[in-house]
C-alpha cells in the first residue's frame, strides 16, 4: 500500500484542528489518528462499491462475532468504546443532533440516546445489513 503524501493529508483534525498527526494502516486503507484528541480518518477514500464488499454482513458476523444471539454480548464491548466517545463529544456539545458516519450496527447511535442530554442521533451506513441492524436498534427515519 501507497503511502500518501504530505499534500493529500488534511491539514488539520476535524475535530480539534490539531496539525499533529500520524498515519495509521487499517484494512486496505491508510488512516490518520490524531495525537491530540485521538479523532481518525481515512484516505484516500473508496467507492460505495468497495465499502459495500468491505462491510458485507459476513464482515460483521466474522470481525465482530455479530448474530442475534450474540447482540447483547457484541454490545457490551462497543459500550466501552462508545462511552470515550461519549465523554469526548461531551467535551464540545451537551445535547444536540449528532451525526454518526458509517454508524454499523447502530450501537453508538443507540448509547447517544440512551444519555442524560438525550441526543437527537442520526446515521450514515454504507452496509445494508448494518443499515437494517441499526434501524432496528434506533428507529426507522434515522438511519441513511
Amino acid at each position: 500500500m501507497e503511502e500518501p503524501t504530505l499534500s493529500q493529508k488534511q491539514e488539520q483534525c476535524f475535530v480539534c484542528h490539531s496539525s499533529s498527526f500520524s498515519s495509521v494502516h487499517a484494512k486496505e486503507v491508510s488512516m490518520f489518528r490524531c495525537s491530540s484528541c485521538g479523532a481518525m480518518w481515512q484516505h484516500p477514500l473508496h467507492s460505495v462499491e468497495a465499502y459495500s464488499f468491505l462491510y458485507s454482513a459476513d464482515y460483521y458476523k466474522k470481525i465482530w462475532g455479530y448474530s442475534p444471539e450474540k447482540d447483547v454480548v457484541v454490545g457490551r464491548s462497543k459500550h466501552t468504546t462508545s462511552k470515550k466517545m461519549i465523554a469526548l463529544l461531551h467535551q464540545y456539545c451537551k445535547g444536540g443532533t449528532v451525526l454518526d458516519v458509517g454508524c454499523g450496527l447502530g450501537y453508538l447511535l443507540s448509547f447517544l440516546q440512551q444519555d442524560s442530554f438525550a441526543y437527537d442521533a442520526y446515521g450514515v451506513e454504507l452496509s445494508s445489513f448494518g443499515k437494517d441492524i441499526s434501524e432496528k436498534r434506533v428507529g426507522n427515519g434515522r438511519i441513511f
